[in-house]
């Protein structure tokens, strides 16, 4: 019965999270992610929780557009940038073909800013993606 609950409180989220209104995010999200490192506490990738692929990793974004994930002796190259698409601004991440980073490679809509949390969310045609970025 537990795993059925559990299963249903993430059927919830999903259902919840995406009807939830677009909520805009004002230009602050490069000044906020370059203010610090960050850590994926979630991320959902075609209904697969995929948050364990990037435990231990910090991500820094800095003002050259370079998003650098690091963990012990491991760096990992990517690009950032952010746009503006249907009144929304957007996080464009490039990892290029490095394994499990590359799943992060898209333009994810920004629907929630803090100084503490990103949240982000993806339509596409297998359904809604999610990338939680909190700050360490």
């Amino acid at each position: 019965m537990k795993e059925n609950c559990g299963s249903l409180g993430f059927i919830f989220f999903l259902l919840i999270t995406a009807c939830t209104p677009k909520v805009e995010v004002n230009s602050n999200i490069s000044t906020t992610l370059m203010d610090r490192t960050w850590r994926i506490t979630y991320f959902v990738d075609s209904t697969e929780n995929e948050t364990s692929h990037f435990d231990g990793f910090g991500f820094a974004f800095s003002s050259d557009q370079v998003l650098i994930a690091i963990k012990d002796s491991i760096t990992i190259n990517g690009e950032w940038h952010t746009g503006d698409d249907d009144d929304l601004t957007n996080l464009i991440i490039d990892f290029a073909d490095v394994e499990n980073f590359k799943d992060l490679n898209n333009d994810w809509d920004a629907f929630e800013l803090t100084d503490d949390e990103v949240k982000l969310r993806l339509s596409n045609n297998t359904g809604i993606d999610f990338l939680t970025l909190a700050k360490n």
